[in-house]
């Protein structure tokens, strides 16, 4: 809640419009533009606004190929291995999540 200038103005330079819940520090983000421009818009905002998630939950198939989705959380390596841990196989929802686990 406390980032929400930081987070408004790093859209706003990105060219991106935000909705958000500031109470609970949550801020959604739109673009426009061709999926190039998308993929720089979400890379700029994230330089801005990390170590701060920024997840992707709606884009073009195009964009989805050009960028990661998730981000890189700072929790990856454990991330990794809860899921080594608890699903050895990769059977449950493979790749479809953050770092492709």
């Amino acid at each position: 809640p406390t980032a929400a200038a930081q987070v408004l103005s790093a859209a706003e330079a990105a060219g991106g419009r935000v909705v958000g819940r500031a109470a609970l520090g949550l801020y959604w983000v739109t673009f426009g533009g061709s999926p190039d421009d998308l993929v720089a818009a979400i890379d700029e905002l994230r330089a801005v606004v990390g170590p701060w998630t920024a997840v992707v939950t709606d884009a073009p198939d195009e964009v989805r190929r050009k960028t990661d989705v998730w981000g890189e959380p700072d929790a990856l390596p454990l991330m990794r291995r809860v899921k080594q841990r608890f699903d050895p196989k990769g059977i449950c929802n493979p790749g479809i999540y953050v770092g492709g686990i």
